[in-house]
């Protein structure tokens, strides 16, 4: 397995873990509570998997990529595809070429447009959770905010006209 980025990987002993958790409570709260977010959404995607349709679980899964790792900005909600089409429909525990169908569905209807081989962009919102039962759970599960519009950083240099 490699990494996208470079990282940084500490090993710790158990007992050294340990020992940090008994001396810092904010510490031990944190681990905790990311604990709880992991277990509620391993929770919702078992409830995707066993209980939804493959246009809902395909909804679903692309509601959380967009409240995960989704950018808005004037055309929608922009974000990375960080996985293949096959491993994604293994995730999702579909066909591959049912996944593919079901996203050019999306697309017909104007919910999703591909904006690069590994890049996707939420254009309704609004009609993409409606598709999802799932979708206030998910989005509960992740702060309950959807991606707001960032604003692009004001550039610096020595001509402010062209700021």
């Amino acid at each position: 397995m490699s990494a996208v980025s470079p990282s940084e990987l500490w090993r710790l002993p158990s007992r050294t873990f340990e020992a940090l958790l008994a001396e810092e409570s904010a510490l031990t709260q944190h681990l905790y509570q990311r604990l709880a977010d992991q277990h509620a959404r391993c929770v919702l995607h078992s409830a995707i998997i066993g209980g939804l349709n493959g246009e809902e679980r395909v909804a679903s899964f692309l509601i959380e990529l967009a409240l995960r790792l989704g950018v808005a900005g004037a055309a929608g909600i922009a974000f990375e595809l960080p996985l293949a089409r096959t491993e994604i429909a293994d995730y999702l525990a579909l066909n591959a070429d049912t996944l593919s169908r079901i996203m050019s569905r999306l697309k017909g209807r104007g919910l999703v447009a591909r904006t690069g081989r590994d890049r996707a962009l939420v254009a309704d919102w609004d009609g993409l959770c409606a598709m999802s039962p799932l979708a206030d759970a998910l989005a509960a599960a992740h702060g309950g905010v959807v991606p707001a519009k960032r604003e692009k950083p004001a550039r610096t240099g020595a001509n402010p006209e062209r700021a």
